[in-house]
């Protein structure tokens, strides 16, 4: 874990501290250009089901990216989760488990994404509620191998950001089209001059 991701891990764990015993942690994104950070909130809203989830993931939060050019960004929110203990990736038949949220074995955590164009780590920690006091967080546990709607569209966004080519242009497009459901593959020739979403 690098000095940074450990600084930011501090910063979510203070944050806790401020926290009344029901209140959760505001979902943020922090982007860094240029040596300088930014801190975006997140409304809560769209993490209330899956269409919100893919138009923050594969709408706002891209757009975003590109507009403010983050080169690097790290996404903290909470999560209802389920642990899988001595299953491996491939041996869970995921579309058979049930919805964490609706789940009596559910575990409530903070999640913290941190990426960059070349990277994505994550890390979570179990949230403890204390009836009269500020929630508490576990220690924290990388997770390797990190998919899904947060890396699928904003990796290749950071990838443009760093590399701003037409062939990048047609990977995120390719991506962006692929998270709406469509199999059309953008090539160089597609993309015009500067590229947009």
């Amino acid at each position: 874990m690098s000095d940074d991701d450990k600084k930011l891990l501090t910063m979510v764990e203070s944050i806790g501290l401020q926290l009344e015993p029901d209140e959760d942690w505001i979902p943020v994104l922090l982007g860094l250009k240029n040596g300088e950070r930014a801190l975006c909130t997140i409304d809560p809203l769209f993490l209330d089901d899956g269409n919100g989830k893919d138009r923050l993931f594969y709408g706002v939060l891209p757009q975003l990216i590109l507009k403010e050019k983050f080169h690097e960004v790290a996404i903290v929110m909470t999560c209802w989760m389920l642990r899988l203990d001595g299953q491996k990736a491939g041996e869970v038949d995921v579309d058979n488990l049930p919805i964490p949220s609706q789940s009596p074995d559910r575990i409530e955590a903070v999640v913290v994404t941190v990426m960059d164009s070349e990277n994505v780590k994550a890390y979570i920690a179990k949230i403890t509620r204390l009836e009269k006091r500020a929630p508490t967080l576990d220690k924290w546990e990388e997770c390797p191998g990190v998919e899904g709607r947060i890396s699928d569209v904003i990796l290749p966004m950071l990838r443009y950001v760093r590399y701003p080519t037409a062939p990048m242009a047609a990977v995120v497009a390719t991506a962006i089209a692929k998270s709406r459901g469509s199999d059309k593959v953008f090539t160089e020739e597609d993309m015009p001059g500067e590229f947009g979403i």
